[in-house]
């Protein structure tokens, strides 16, 4: 894996979900404005678990999940794979 790689690091989706919804195009001012308004965000994730699995889902993810499903269709279609 490359030093730097946001696609496939779940924890650059939750930031850039806090920036979209806490912090654009605001001045809080202070370290402790920023600190209260993340911390509301942060715990109102926990009544929304299903957008956080989505919003989260990091390529890597998706991609085993394709080919998880792809394979599937293809023992159901013609047998088992071998």
């Amino acid at each position: 894996m490359p030093a730097y790689s946001p696609d496939c690091n779940a924890d650059e989706a939750i930031w850039a979900w806090v920036r979209e919804d806490v912090t654009t195009n605001m001045c809080l001012g202070t370290r402790a404005a920023v600190q209260e308004k993340v911390g509301h965000f942060f715990d109102g994730l926990k009544s929304r678990t299903g957008e956080v699995k989505t919003r989260c889902r990091t390529t890597l993810q998706a991609l085993v999940a394709k080919v998880a499903a792809d394979a599937a269709a293809a023992q159901g279609d013609s047998g088992p794979i071998m």
